[in-house]
């Protein structure tokens, strides 16, 4: 039972954070004299408990150390992804900009040539046959290179936002009906018919003390991840609905795509963990959904996700209501 107890520690101190533990492990010890006390019992194996007593010392310098040390190595990680995506951004935003002015260019004057093609081949000028098909396709063309670049922009923000610090975020009162509206027009749809799967319920507001672009963000990571699994899986509506419950608001973004396997719920809000459902094993970085958790904290609120494997997937946002007058 000695070796038992001892992995039991160490198991203990991988799973919760050291103050955590600490309460565990008091906790436990004090039930457990008590069981031992109120109950028949040999006597106290003193000679074993003092074999003991150093190796349990040790476990428990020992453990916070690791657990100290993971804190570090995620904070270097972090300052690393911080350095990479800024650099990511400088190195991306300048030439997304040219295509941006040039796709602005393309939209203001290829009508002007389209009528110079027309009006030469009305009076017999030799020039190319361009089609109705051709017509379309530059339509088409100047449509997805807008499209992509606000994608890509958006990509950019999202990485940088979940790679900075979040206590720079000024709080205001936001009216949340409203924000997701703008949040839901706003993200860049692959296509309609993604855009086509995403439902707002009409009805029910509330205003909570919290950061536009940290919210907005949040629903973007949100709407990326159900896009992405009810695209993988072709079926699946998301469904987002605003609640208000006494003083507590709620935001339910609800996807009936394939769900979430049982073993990797528990672990989907830490920091770095992602996993990948098909073979290829090509799995994102782990940092959208600890940034959501660490973006609802900042606004006062909670987080949830429960999700039933091959039928649904909800998030639960949950914020203290505030008056619109309300100020950080």
């Amino acid at each position: 039972w000695l070796l038992i107890h001892l992995a039991s520690i160490y198991l203990t101190m991988m799973m919760f954070d050291v103050i955590a533990f600490a309460a565990i492990f008091v906790a436990g010890s004090l039930l457990a004299w008590l069981a031992w006390s109120l109950g028949p019992h040999d006597p106290m194996p003193i000679q074993q408990l003092q074999l003991y007593l150093p190796l349990l010392v040790m476990a428990l310098a020992l453990g916070p150390l690791a657990s100290l040390s993971q804190k570090h190595a995620d904070k270097t990680r972090i300052q690393a992804l911080t350095r990479a995506s800024n650099n990511i951004a400088h190195e991306l935003r300048t030439p997304l900009g040219a295509l941006h002015i040039a796709g602005q260019a393309f939209r203001r004057y290829l009508p002007d040539l389209l009528v110079s093609h027309r009006l030469a081949k009305e009076v017999g000028l030799p020039v190319a046959e361009l089609r109705a098909a051709h017509l379309e396709a530059l339509e088409r063309g100047m449509d997805t290179i807008e499209h992509e670049v606000a994608h890509a922009h958006t990509v950019i923000d999202m990485l940088l936002m979940a790679a900075r610090p979040l206590d720079r975020q000024q709080l205001v009162p936001l009216h949340v009906h409203s924000l997701l509206q703008d949040a839901i027009t706003r993200y860049p749809y692959a296509a309609r018919v993604e855009q086509e799967r995403v439902h707002l319920q009409e009805g029910g507001d509330f205003v909570l003390l919290g950061s536009e672009p940290l919210l907005t963000h949040v629903i973007f990571n949100l709407l990326r991840n159900a896009l992405h699994h009810t695209g993988r899986a072709g079926k699946g509506e998301i469904d987002i609905q605003v609640e208000r419950e006494g003083r507590w608001g709620r935001i339910r973004v609800r996807d009936t795509g394939p769900g979430i396997p049982p073993d990797v719920l528990p672990r989907i809000f830490n920091r770095f963990y992602s996993y990948s459902e098909d073979r290829s094993g090509v799995a994102g970085l782990g940092i959208g959904l600890a940034f959501c958790r660490e973006a609802v904290e900042r606004m006062d609120g909670t987080i949830t996700c429960r999700s039933r494997w091959g039928e649904f997937t909800e998030f639960l946002l949950s914020f203290p209501v505030r008056d619109a007058n309300t100020h950080a």
